[in-house]
């Protein structure tokens, strides 16, 4: 299996999507995205290999898309958090935590739609 196959099945198999940088980045520099993969499956072992639960580190990806106004990327985390075991009442704390720090655009902006994706993912569940 070529790198830009297998970086492609890996985000297909754990996020159910494949951003469309990698897709881009898996074209041109196969190489260095594989050495991204391989830093990204490092820290999202699961214990005792890694230290944080798959679904805490969803959570913090869900936060951090939220910040960065990346809707498609806090989707993708958040059913990847619901497959993970988390609630939707989990996912809507930690974004309830986002608005309280970073303001009620967070939530207007990226937040409203990351918590249809995982409302969508529970019901599908």
């Amino acid at each position: 299996m070529s790198s830009k196959d297998e970086v492609i099945k890996y985000f297909e198999k754990e996020l159910g999507w494949v951003p469309e940088f990698v897709q881009l980045l898996a074209d041109y520099t196969p190489t260095a995205l594989k050495g991204m993969l391989e830093f990204r499956r490092g820290f999202m072992a699961e214990p005792p290999a890694g230290a944080l639960p798959k679904i805490v580190k969803e959570l913090i990806f869900i936060v951090l898309d939220t910040v960065a106004h990346n809707v498609e990327g806090g989707k993708a985390h958040a059913r990847a958090a619901v497959k993970a075991g988390a609630t939707v009442a989990e996912i809507a704390e930690a974004l309830v935590m986002t608005m309280y720090l970073m303001g009620i655009p967070t939530m207007e902006v990226a937040g409203k739609e990351i918590l249809k994706a995982a409302v969508e993912a529970a019901k599908a569940r």
